[in-house]
């Protein structure tokens, strides 16, 4: 359709393009060897809307003058190669903005109207931009969420990531998959849970290792967990104070402890044992030093007779030895 059809408010295609939502705008080339030449000649109603401006007071000015950063953009050029070869561009996404125009995200199209014009055809995609930008933000923190979370379900030992307000531990907000396996909880059921209802509160004062924690932001801590079933957890736990989405959160690690508490027993029962066993040694080497004293008494010792000083030794054997008779023989 030539652009002088299109130039009468009366022909169909003029109303066509008033009733579109995207903005045209028709540009005439006056001067074949100068992009900057480029004058506005037609504009559709969605053109101000989009734009912000009176496009029916813009008629017959330049590019140049209505957008003056056109030409650093070099757009003009790529209007004149679409008039040159007679194809139409897609130049993509724009951004721009001045003193009239507020700085928005555009999508621009130029098609070739017979030898001497060129139709622009645009629409602000700043919202889309946005949304898609929000959508890239979101799928990279659920990645980030999955990297974290494949870290957290790589350790053995039990991990939870809770709140602490001052009315105490809220619910917790993470936790691997080893906590899932060893409480017997699900992972939604634990989602509503806090450390208090793991924990056997009568073998175990949290109020004190809270308080612990406040104060030095880390802590050790010995405790009997629950399972879902009832059966108890002896468990080694280090807890560390950290900032978490925004609040301040505890950050637990709880290993096993029975294997290092039986171990415990182990070294305590094995310790008692060679306590006896030095403690018997101990007597029987005194009651041994004793002995050779008596017998350095009795040889040291002036008897009356050698059948005495034989006397002697037998009765003291005796009593050493326990014996009710003793015979000593003669070499």
């Amino acid at each position: 359709m030539p652009f002088s059809s299109l130039a009468d408010p009366h022909s169909p295609g003029a109303d066509l393009l008033d009733r579109l939502s995207l903005g045209v705008s028709v540009y005439r080339l006056e001067d074949p060897d100068d992009p900057r030449s480029f004058r506005l000649v037609y504009s559709n109603p969605a053109s101000g809307a989009i734009t912000g401006l009176d496009v029916a007071s813009e008629l017959g000015r330049r590019v140049t003058d209505i957008i003056p950063g056109a030409d650093d953009m070099g757009i003009l050029g790529t209007y004149a190669e679409v008039l040159r070869t007679g194809q139409s561009r897609d130049l993509g996404t724009i951004e721009y903005g001045d003193e009239r125009i507020e700085r928005s995200t555009y999508a621009v199209q130029a098609v070739p109207m017979g030898t001497d014009s060129v139709a622009v055809v645009f629409e602000n995609v700043s919202d889309r931009r946005e949304i898609r930008a929000l959508r890239e933000v979101q799928e990279k923190l659920a990645k980030e969420e999955d990297r974290s979370r494949t870290l957290l379900d790589a350790i053995d030992d039990v991990i939870f990531v809770y709140p602490l307000g001052p009315d105490g531990p809220g619910r917790f907000i993470a936790f691997n998959v080893a906590a899932v396996g060893r409480y017997g909880y699900s992972a939604d059921e634990l989602r509503t849970m806090s450390i208090a209802d793991i924990i056997d509160t009568g073998r175990f004062d949290s109020t004190v290792a809270l308080e612990e924690l406040r104060r030095e932001r880390k802590g050790q801590f010995e405790s009997v967990h629950l399972t879902r079933d009832r059966q108890r957890i002896y468990m080694a736990t280090s807890a560390r104070l950290v900032e978490y989405d925004g609040q301040l959160c505890v950050v637990s690690l709880s290993r096993d402890d029975a294997d290092r508490r039986q171990f415990r027993r182990d070294i305590a029962r094995a310790n008692r044992v060679l306590e006896d066993a030095v403690a018997e040694r101990t007597g029987r080497l005194e009651a041994f030093s004793e002995d050779l004293k008596i017998l350095h008494g009795i040889t040291t010792a002036v008897h009356p007779s050698a059948e005495a000083r034989y006397d002697a030794y037998l009765a003291a054997g005796c009593e050493m030895f326990d014996l009710p008779v003793g015979i000593l023989a003669a070499t």
